[in-house]
Protein backbone atom coordinates (compact mmCIF):
# COMPACT_ATOMS: atom_id res chain seq x y z
CA UNK A 1 0.00 0.00 0.00
CA UNK A 2 2.30 2.58 0.80
CA UNK A 3 4.74 1.94 -2.08
CA UNK A 4 1.53 2.12 -4.41
CA UNK A 5 1.28 5.55 -2.50
CA UNK A 6 4.63 7.03 -3.09
CA UNK A 7 4.37 5.59 -6.61
CA UNK A 8 1.25 7.76 -6.99
CA UNK A 9 2.87 10.74 -5.88
CA UNK A 10 5.93 10.19 -8.24
CA UNK A 11 3.24 9.92 -11.24
CA UNK A 12 1.57 12.68 -10.09
CA UNK A 13 4.81 15.02 -9.30
CA UNK A 14 5.99 14.50 -13.15
CA UNK A 15 3.15 15.31 -14.98
CA UNK A 16 2.31 18.69 -16.70
CA UNK A 17 0.45 21.59 -16.60
CA UNK A 18 -2.58 18.84 -18.69
CA UNK A 19 -4.70 17.30 -15.92
CA UNK A 20 -5.74 14.93 -19.05
CA UNK A 21 -2.10 13.99 -20.25
CA UNK A 22 -1.71 10.50 -20.23
CA UNK A 23 1.15 8.74 -18.16
CA UNK A 24 3.53 6.80 -20.36
CA UNK A 25 5.21 4.33 -18.64
CA UNK A 26 8.49 2.37 -20.09
CA UNK A 27 8.60 -1.09 -20.37
CA UNK A 28 11.48 -2.53 -22.06
CA UNK A 29 12.24 -5.75 -23.81
CA UNK A 30 14.55 -4.95 -26.79
CA UNK A 31 14.56 -7.87 -28.68
CA UNK A 32 10.31 -8.20 -27.85
CA UNK A 33 10.15 -4.31 -29.02
CA UNK A 34 12.28 -4.58 -32.05
CA UNK A 35 10.58 -8.17 -33.02
CA UNK A 36 6.88 -5.89 -33.19
CA UNK A 37 8.59 -2.95 -35.30
CA UNK A 38 7.64 -2.83 -38.94
CA UNK A 39 10.68 -4.00 -41.02
CA UNK A 40 12.22 -6.18 -38.70
CA UNK A 41 10.74 -9.32 -39.45
CA UNK A 42 13.12 -9.04 -42.95
CA UNK A 43 16.31 -9.06 -40.58
CA UNK A 44 16.27 -13.09 -39.76
CA UNK A 45 15.80 -13.51 -43.62
CA UNK A 46 18.59 -11.02 -44.42
CA UNK A 47 20.86 -12.96 -41.81
CA UNK A 48 20.19 -15.94 -43.49
CA UNK A 49 20.99 -14.76 -46.91
CA UNK A 50 23.97 -13.48 -45.46
CA UNK A 51 25.06 -16.68 -44.20
CA UNK A 52 24.87 -18.30 -46.84
CA UNK A 53 26.18 -16.28 -49.65
CA UNK A 54 28.99 -14.70 -47.33
CA UNK A 55 30.22 -16.48 -44.41
CA UNK A 56 29.49 -19.93 -46.65
CA UNK A 57 30.84 -19.00 -49.52
CA UNK A 58 33.92 -17.49 -47.87
CA UNK A 59 34.97 -20.34 -46.02
CA UNK A 60 34.56 -22.50 -49.24
CA UNK A 61 36.67 -20.23 -50.84
CA UNK A 62 39.43 -20.10 -47.79
CA UNK A 63 39.53 -24.37 -48.03
CA UNK A 64 40.29 -24.38 -51.60
CA UNK A 65 43.05 -21.40 -50.94
CA UNK A 66 44.21 -23.30 -48.13
CA UNK A 67 44.64 -26.48 -50.15
CA UNK A 68 46.08 -24.40 -53.14
CA UNK A 69 48.64 -23.15 -51.72
CA UNK A 70 49.23 -26.37 -49.43
CA UNK A 71 50.07 -28.11 -53.09
CA UNK A 72 52.05 -25.48 -54.00
CA UNK A 73 53.92 -25.36 -51.39
CA UNK A 74 54.81 -28.97 -51.07
CA UNK A 75 55.17 -28.93 -54.60
CA UNK A 76 57.61 -26.52 -55.12
CA UNK A 77 59.49 -26.65 -51.47
CA UNK A 78 62.83 -28.42 -52.67
CA UNK A 79 63.35 -25.37 -55.03
CA UNK A 80 62.94 -22.34 -52.79
CA UNK A 81 64.84 -20.31 -50.44
CA UNK A 82 64.50 -21.39 -46.91
CA UNK A 83 63.62 -18.34 -45.51
CA UNK A 84 61.15 -18.43 -48.39
CA UNK A 85 59.57 -21.71 -47.32
CA UNK A 86 59.30 -20.35 -43.59
CA UNK A 87 57.29 -17.41 -44.60
CA UNK A 88 55.07 -19.19 -46.74
CA UNK A 89 54.97 -22.34 -44.39
CA UNK A 90 54.00 -19.57 -41.47
CA UNK A 91 51.21 -17.97 -43.55
CA UNK A 92 49.76 -21.50 -44.84
CA UNK A 93 49.80 -22.75 -41.09
CA UNK A 94 47.48 -18.89 -40.21
CA UNK A 95 44.89 -19.88 -43.03
CA UNK A 96 44.98 -23.70 -41.13
CA UNK A 97 44.19 -21.62 -37.92
CA UNK A 98 41.53 -19.91 -39.52
CA UNK A 99 39.78 -22.62 -40.99
CA UNK A 100 39.80 -24.72 -37.66
CA UNK A 101 38.25 -21.67 -35.94
CA UNK A 102 35.75 -21.27 -38.26
CA UNK A 103 32.77 -21.37 -36.40
CA UNK A 104 34.03 -18.94 -34.02
CA UNK A 105 34.78 -16.67 -36.42
CA UNK A 106 31.38 -17.18 -38.34
CA UNK A 107 29.87 -16.50 -35.17
CA UNK A 108 32.04 -13.41 -34.91
CA UNK A 109 30.60 -12.05 -38.25
CA UNK A 110 26.70 -13.34 -38.13
CA UNK A 111 26.68 -11.16 -34.82
CA UNK A 112 28.61 -7.88 -36.40
CA UNK A 113 26.29 -8.47 -39.11
CA UNK A 114 23.16 -8.76 -36.89
CA UNK A 115 24.18 -5.80 -34.73
CA UNK A 116 24.74 -3.65 -38.00
CA UNK A 117 20.98 -4.82 -38.60
CA UNK A 118 19.46 -4.04 -35.90
CA UNK A 119 21.01 -1.13 -34.42
CA UNK A 120 18.31 1.67 -36.07
CA UNK A 121 15.70 -0.13 -34.37
CA UNK A 122 17.18 -0.50 -31.09
CA UNK A 123 17.68 3.53 -31.43
CA UNK A 124 14.17 3.99 -32.40
CA UNK A 125 12.99 2.10 -29.33
CA UNK A 126 15.52 3.47 -26.54
CA UNK A 127 14.12 6.90 -27.82
CA UNK A 128 10.53 5.53 -27.00
CA UNK A 129 11.56 4.44 -24.11
CA UNK A 130 13.32 7.79 -23.24
CA UNK A 131 10.11 9.61 -23.83
CA UNK A 132 8.40 7.86 -20.76
CA UNK A 133 7.08 9.24 -17.74
CA UNK A 134 7.96 6.27 -15.40
CA UNK A 135 10.37 4.05 -16.08
CA UNK A 136 9.80 0.49 -14.55
CA UNK A 137 12.94 -1.02 -13.98
CA UNK A 138 12.50 -4.93 -12.87
CA UNK A 139 14.59 -7.39 -12.46
CA UNK A 140 17.93 -6.11 -13.89
CA UNK A 141 21.55 -6.57 -12.98
CA UNK A 142 21.89 -2.99 -14.12
CA UNK A 143 25.37 -3.87 -15.54
CA UNK A 144 24.18 -5.34 -19.45
CA UNK A 145 24.30 -2.94 -21.85
CA UNK A 146 21.30 -1.40 -22.72
CA UNK A 147 19.35 -1.87 -19.93
CA UNK A 148 22.24 -0.47 -17.65
CA UNK A 149 21.89 2.88 -18.85
CA UNK A 150 18.17 2.87 -20.16
CA UNK A 151 17.14 3.89 -16.09
CA UNK A 152 19.75 6.91 -16.57
CA UNK A 153 18.57 8.16 -19.80
CA UNK A 154 14.93 8.19 -18.83
CA UNK A 155 16.10 9.55 -15.83
CA UNK A 156 17.81 12.39 -17.56
CA UNK A 157 14.58 12.68 -19.79
CA UNK A 158 12.31 14.00 -16.66
CA UNK A 159 10.77 10.59 -15.59
CA UNK A 160 10.29 9.02 -12.19
CA UNK A 161 12.43 5.72 -12.28
CA UNK A 162 11.38 2.78 -9.68
CA UNK A 163 13.70 0.16 -9.37
CA UNK A 164 12.30 -3.56 -8.31
CA UNK A 165 14.92 -5.56 -7.15
CA UNK A 166 15.67 -7.60 -4.04
CA UNK A 167 19.04 -6.39 -4.74
CA UNK A 168 21.06 -3.18 -4.55
CA UNK A 169 22.36 -2.52 -7.73
CA UNK A 170 24.19 0.10 -9.54
CA UNK A 171 20.88 1.99 -10.48
CA UNK A 172 20.02 1.95 -7.05
CA UNK A 173 21.18 5.62 -6.48
CA UNK A 174 19.10 7.07 -10.01
CA UNK A 175 15.85 5.37 -8.78
CA UNK A 176 13.17 7.40 -7.25
CA UNK A 177 11.84 4.39 -5.65
CA UNK A 178 13.80 1.30 -4.63
CA UNK A 179 11.35 -1.53 -3.88
CA UNK A 180 14.12 -4.54 -2.15
CA UNK A 181 11.44 -7.61 -3.55
CA UNK A 182 11.23 -10.12 -5.94
CA UNK A 183 9.62 -8.67 -9.53
CA UNK A 184 6.39 -10.15 -8.72
CA UNK A 185 6.06 -9.19 -5.04
CA UNK A 186 7.00 -5.67 -6.09
CA UNK A 187 4.47 -5.39 -9.55
CA UNK A 188 1.79 -6.87 -6.65
CA UNK A 189 2.59 -4.13 -4.36
CA UNK A 190 2.67 -1.58 -6.77
CA UNK A 191 -0.81 -1.98 -8.74
CA UNK A 192 -2.12 -4.10 -5.65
Amino acid sequence: MGAAFVMAILVASNQTASAQQAIKIGYFDLEAMISLMPGAQKIDSILQAFSRDSINAEYQFRVEEFNRNDSTLRADSAKMPAKVYQERKQKLFQEFYLLQNWQEYSQQMYQEKQQQLVAPFAQKAIEAFASCDVALIIGTSAVVEPAASLARLAKQQGASVVEINPTETPLSFVADLSLRMSASEGMAELLG
